[in-house]
């Protein structure tokens, strides 16, 4: 007698990672890499998706990876940079990777900063003429993220007075001058 067997396999395909979290400096072209691979050989090719939560804090290359029967196992490596911004902030950003049929895996990228905040003076000295008056500007080098109050003070108030005393900036005028 024939018996009909069905054998229903319980491995599920995965998106393997390696490493899961990386930390890069802002600005450093060399990154990070991560290799990526498959866990189980699949039946046909396998286009693998990868795309940053924030490409302003991090970007990834190449956007997809292609996996056939053959290299599933092999690692393919992918360059993760964190372009330079215009603030002070560290960031967070996740790594998405994504494929039909597949639950979905992310990396952890920590993105450190590497901008130090600073006072831009367009002038560092000022001449002005007894009972005169004189101009210069003050901005921040980068964006403060919040509301920053920034002193204007006068090393001798008998000779000379500032006027405002406290310039505040914001991200929407801290360039402005």
């Amino acid at each position: 007698a024939n018996v009909i067997i069905t054998i229903s396999d319980d491995d599920a395909q995965s998106i393997l990672v390696d490493p899961a979290a990386v930390t890069i400096a802002e600005g450093n072209a060399t990154g990070a890499t991560v290799g990526v691979s498959l866990g189980q050989q699949p039946d046909r090719d396998v286009v693998v998706n990868l795309a940053a939560s924030d490409m302003g804090g991090a970007t990834v290359e190449p956007a997809t990876l292609t996996f056939t029967p053959a290299n599933y196992a092999t690692k393919q490596n992918v360059k993760i940079v964190a372009p330079q911004d215009n603030d002070t902030a560290n960031e967070n950003v996740q790594i998405n990777l994504t494929a039909a049929g597949i639950q979905s895996r992310s990396v952890a990228v920590t993105v450190t900063d590497d901008d130090t905040q600073a006072v831009v003076v367009s002038a560092n000295t000022l001449e002005v003429n007894e009972a005169g008056t004189g101009t210069f500007t003050v901005r921040l080098a980068f964006d403060p993220g919040a509301s920053v109050g920034v002193s204007v003070i006068s090393a001798d108030t008998t000779v000379a007075t500032v006027n405002p005393m406290v310039l505040n900036f914001n991200s929407a005028n801290y360039a402005a001058g």
